[in-house]
């Protein structure tokens, strides 16, 4: 849990950083200053894909893969299909990615709680002991 706080808490301030400086950040490479709220919904979108792969990476970590697979799964079909929803209806297709990723972290955030409350009885007492 702290581990998860700790990177939540720098994400929070990266993203924070970089939706502040999305005006300055759009200039700097040429874009059109209308680009500047879809610039800070892709922050938005990318900080909440890094906190799913900080989820996968732990659980990856601690070899629940199946977990982790359908952390990734959801995040690829996530992303992808509502982007692509997004962009029949004629919405910006970050949208569809800001969505995708915050379900994807959420759904990790479930699975990381949930998996490592009962880590140290699936990992270190579940061993068998005395055993020749």
């Amino acid at each position: 849990k702290r581990i998860l706080r700790g990177a939540a808490a720098v994400q929070v301030g990266a993203t924070t950083l970089v939706v502040a400086a999305a005006p300055r950040i759009v200039h700097a490479v040429g874009l059109s200053p209308d680009a500047g709220p879809l610039f800070r919904l892709a922050a938005l979108g990318a900080g909440l894909q890094v906190f799913s792969l900080l989820e996968v990476l732990l659980l990856t970590y601690f070899d629940l893969r199946r977990d982790a697979l359908a952390i990734c799964g959801c995040l690829l079909v996530g992303v992808t299909g509502l982007t692509v929803v997004c962009s029949a209806l004629g919405w910006p297709p970050v949208v569809g990615h800001l969505v995708g990723c915050a379900i994807s972290a959420v759904l990790g955030l479930g699975l990381v709680r949930r998996r490592l409350q009962t880590l140290v009885l699936d990992t270190f007492q579940s061993q068998p002991f005395g055993v020749s």
